[in-house]
């Protein structure tokens, strides 16, 4: 007697499922969910060291603080822009500054200010813009 061609089908087919997990065993049984592990009671965070965003040096160099609004190597376009700011209600001056290998700058100003922090809240207030731009500095007598 010969054997049907489809047996090696019936064997490759038998091979596959029992690799892959199907065939003749039963499904295992439903197991229940294991019980979670208790979660240890809730701690306070450590509190934060105090730190300061105040500059540590409230006092300048010089005495005072100014803020500085712009820079122009061109003094009339500078003077320009100090007096479009002083028609703002701000009192500006130019200083005139020489950069090692970039030339005599003019500096727009405004105010002169006993500190830092103070100088800080006036430029937010008065110029009402963050502008990475304008900033605090040490005030210089022009």
């Amino acid at each position: 007697m010969s054997m049907p061609r489809c047996r090696p089908l019936i064997v490759l087919c038998v091979l596959l499922l029992t690799a892959c997990g199907g065939g003749s065993e039963p499904p295992p049984e439903a197991s229940t969910p294991p019980t979670p592990s208790p979660t240890p009671a809730a701690r306070p965070a450590p509190a934060a060291p105090e730190t300061s965003v105040v500059r540590e040096a409230e006092t300048s160099e010089y005495g005072f603080y100014t803020i500085q609004i712009s820079s122009w190597q061109d003094r009339e376009k500078a003077e320009a822009e100090a007096r479009r700011w002083q028609q703002r209600g701000l009192e500006t001056y130019v200083l005139r500054s020489e950069l090692p290998g970039r030339g005599v700058w003019f500096r727009v100003r405004a105010g002169r200010y006993p500190g830092y922090s103070v100088a800080l809240e006036a430029m937010r207030s008065l110029i009402g813009i963050e502008d990475p731009r304008i900033w605090v500095d040490d005030y210089i007598e022009p």
